[in-house]
């Protein structure tokens, strides 16, 4: 007895640790932001990118594409990256909507004309939006290196998945095939 009692916990245990979160949905995404300097009007620029998304429902919403921001003081280019990051959102899912409340980008590589200062992973300092099975807008803002401001806007389109033909048309299909061997062999 106690042995069926210790293997049942055991099993309840690895199946409460194997769960891992659902994806909910997939969504294609754009990037636009602006770069700007908070101590001056000095520096300009901007914030581009695009990529895939998919939002789970532990409430995390995991970005990934590429980025291209650029930063200027005056005419001169001061600063430029071209990478591709994972952008991760956490916040809630409750009633088919997801609610960001924090978020972090880490820059995988870094390509040609890349500049530290965009280089880094970094938390954004504030975030905001609603993202529905039927898409939405997440606004993220973040000061790097104590003056350059980031305000980011992603606008999410929900991907058209392929219909997959559920086992069980399989299955009803060869079932319809045998019935009809069968009714041949019949009549033969």
């Amino acid at each position: 007895m106690n042995a069926i009692k210790t293997l049942l916990a055991v099993s309840a245990l690895a199946a409460a640790g194997g769960a891992q979160a659902a994806i909910i949905a997939t969504y294609d995404y754009s990037l636009s932001g602006t770069v700007a300097d908070v101590r001056s009007d000095s520096v300009s620029g901007s914030d581009t990118g695009s990529g895939t998304a998919t939002l789970d429902d532990s409430g995390m919403l995991t970005l990934n594409g590429s980025r291209v921001a650029t930063a200027y003081i005056g005419s001169f280019l001061a600063a430029a990256t071209n990478t591709t990051v994972t952008t991760t959102f956490n916040g809630t899912y409750a009633g088919g909507a997801f609610t960001a409340t924090s978020g972090q980008i880490v820059p995988n590589s870094c390509f040609a004309g890349c500049d530290r200062i965009f280089n880094m992973p970094v938390g954004y300092d504030s975030v905001s939006g609603t993202v529905l099975l039927s898409g939405g807008s997440i606004n993220a803002v973040v000061v790097m290196n104590g003056f350059l401001l980031i305000t980011d806007t992603w606008t999410l389109t929900p991907t058209t998945p392929a219909v997959p033909v559920p086992a069980a048309a399989w299955l009803f299909g060869s079932g319809l095939l045998g019935l009809a061997g069968i009714t041949r062999r019949r009549a033969a």
